[in-house]
């Protein structure tokens, strides 16, 4: 990290940012400052119309000692306009350009969902800057939804729980017209994290809930059994984990953070 960058990040408050990209959108972000000042940042992207908001409960629960950059996409929050033609691509080279606004090197990224591959798709871009990337239930493939769980209707959710989840939608979609809505929801499924994973030497962890049933194989789920990636799972909790067992996801992440950030000053 730069001393700019530790700067932004360790000295002021939480706070809000914004960054401008050359075809005129504006991606939003906010920061929560850490306590450390040896800890690379996190950088946090939601899942598919979800604002930075869904990320409260899981930012809450991680260690004070990491900084955490929330990001949001394109069309969601005060990330605006929509994209008319969304990639992976795009999405990756706008949370790039938050990290280069702020000065940032060298980070962890990582997200739910669509924010899980795009934290796998960052890995692959820079890898000499990511200290570690984080999915969240981010699909290897579209096709590991069905194969490793079929398609039936979520069962964990408690009716709360599925109020919350149908609120934060509601919100994320507030943004988007139908199409551009219709556009977003296609880009995971022409992505395959699966080349980026086989090659990759960045730390991993792939959390995932096991929906109260006997756990997919690796081979199903499209993970690589690699020494550098951890598949972690939370029990009980489904696709909607951040809003089941946010604590548990948080603790995951901590400790992934702390051990990479060991064995990074043991080389």
């Amino acid at each position: 990290m730069t001393r700019r960058g530790l700067f932004l990040l360790t000295a002021l408050g939480a706070r809000a940012g914004e960054v401008r990209r050359p075809d005129g959108a504006t991606i939003s972000y906010s920061v929560r400052n850490g306590t450390g000042r040896t800890t690379a940042p996190l950088i946090l992207i939601p899942g598919s119309f979800g604002d930075r908001h869904v990320l409260d409960s899981l930012t809450a629960g991680i260690s004070p000692n990491v900084p955490v950059i929330c990001v949001e996409l394109r069309g969601h929050g005060n990330s605006q306009p929509p994209a008319p033609g969304p990639s992976m691509e795009m999405f990756a080279g706008d949370v790039l350009a938050a990290a280069g606004k702020l000065g940032i090197n060298r980070f962890y990224v990582g997200g739910h969902s669509i924010g899980g591959m795009l934290a796998i798709e960052i890995a692959g871009r820079r890898p000499g800057s990511v200290a570690g990337a984080i999915a969240i239930e981010g699909w290897t493939h579209h096709e590991v939804l069905r194969e490793a769980f079929g398609t039936g209707p979520d069962t964990t959710l408690t009716p709360e729980q599925d109020r919350i989840r149908l609120e934060q939608r509601k919100r994320g979609l507030a943004g988007f017209t139908e199409a551009e809505s219709k556009a977003f929801a296609s880009v995971w499924r022409q992505w395959d994290g699966l080349p980026i994973l086989l090659a990759t030497k960045v730390p991993i962890l792939e959390i995932w809930g096991d929906r109260g049933r006997p756990r997919p194989s690796r081979d199903v789920m499209r993970i690589p059994d690699r020494p550098n990636i951890e598949l972690a799972w939370v029990e009980g909790a489904s696709h909607a984990l951040l809003i089941q067992q946010p604590e548990a996801v948080a603790a995951l992440v901590n400790r992934f953070i702390a051990r990479t950030e060991l064995a990074a000053l043991a080389r």
